[in-house]
């Protein structure tokens, strides 16, 4: 399995309590990566809530520290940022795997904005211990043993997301 596949495979299970929770309000798929060369797909899951789409990619590092910014490559930006022009939303979900473990939502305007301030400062990543700080970064808690997505599909969130 590619290194982020865990993480991947755990916002599957998220997503699944999520579709339990919703019912007929939600529908999500696993956008895989065809593993060709030259062919990029945009996220790693396509979701439709309320009738509102949302692509979703998932990043995890086990950087103690920091998350790099150039782990979010060029071309998930620009995709993400182009659905996002056109109506969905588009997130970006980082997880830091070390103890202790936490996940945070970023919109990917959030996310460019955190980006374009950093690099200003001459940074290349963002330190955990900040993320806290942005409101752009919505941190996630557990149900159990898998990620509670349900705060970023709430009415209140939903707005602040759209473009």
């Amino acid at each position: 399995m590619k290194r982020g596949g865990w993480f991947e495979t755990e916002i599957s299970e998220a997503l699944k309590l999520c579709k339990m929770c919703y019912k007929d309000n939600f529908f999500y798929r696993r956008i895989l990566d065809s593993g060709r060369v030259g062919i990029k797909v945009p996220a790693d899951f396509f979701v439709i809530h309320d009738g509102h789409p949302c692509l979703i990619e998932c990043k995890s590092t086990s950087i103690k520290s920091s998350f790099p910014m150039a782990n979010v490559t060029p071309h998930q930006i620009d995709d993400l940022s182009e659905a996002n022009r056109a109506g969905a939303t588009s997130l970006i979900l980082i997880k830091k795997n070390k103890y202790p473990a936490k996940c945070y939502c970023i919109s990917i305007q959030g996310y460019n904005d955190i980006c374009m301030n950093l690099r200003i400062q001459g940074r290349k990543s963002i330190r955990w211990d900040s993320l806290d700080s942005y409101p752009q970064a919505v941190p996630l808690g557990k149900i159990g043993t898998t990620w509670d997505l349900r705060p970023i599909f709430t009415p209140q969130n939903q707005d602040q997301r759209a473009p």
